[in-house]
Parts: structure tokens; sequence; C-alpha cells
């Protein structure tokens, strides 16, 4: 089951409190079809949004992998794919 509209800030307060004093990088990708920036955020040089994609918080768009590095591409497919293995959200 997907998150509920207001479980959608749960990943944003989570990037919040791991970033407060800490050195934040927003790499900018490019925009999606509604104009939003698509961005890869980086926490002390860690990235955050796989994690996300992981614990089933957020979405990755097949649509807006062409964007991203090779790298990034193999990691976040392997990640949406095991989540929909394991059957724990929206992916």
């Amino acid at each position: 089951m997907c998150p509920k509209v207001e479980d959608y800030t749960a990943p944003y307060l989570a990037v919040i409190l791991v970033s407060v004093g800490k050195r934040v990088t927003v790499a900018y990708e490019e925009l999606d079809c509604y104009g939003r920036s698509l961005d890869k955020i980086l926490i002390i040089g860690q990235e955050t949004n796989l994690p996300q994609v992981t614990g089933s918080f957020v979405w990755h768009y097949k649509s807006y992998a062409d964007g991203q590095s090779a790298k990034d591409r193999a990691a976040y497919a392997a990640a949406k794919i095991d989540t929909r293995f394991r059957d724990r959200g929206c992916l």
C-alpha cells in the first residue's frame, strides 16, 4: 500500500532531522513534467534519496532514470525491484 498524502512529510522530515548542523549539498538533476526540480540531496557527502526509495518512502520513476548516472540508475532500479519483491510499498 502506498503512503497516504499526509505521510509524504515523513521523508522530508527525516532529511531535515539528520541534516541539522551538517553540510548539505543539493545537486540539480532535471525538471519533471510539472516543473518540479528533481535533485540529489547529499548530507556530508552521503546520498539521502536512495535510502528513501529503499524504505519505500518515495517513488523512483523509470521515465526520469535517463537523467541519472549509470551507477545511480542501476542502484535505484535494484532498490525498486527489491522493494517490490519484499512487498514493502508503492514502487
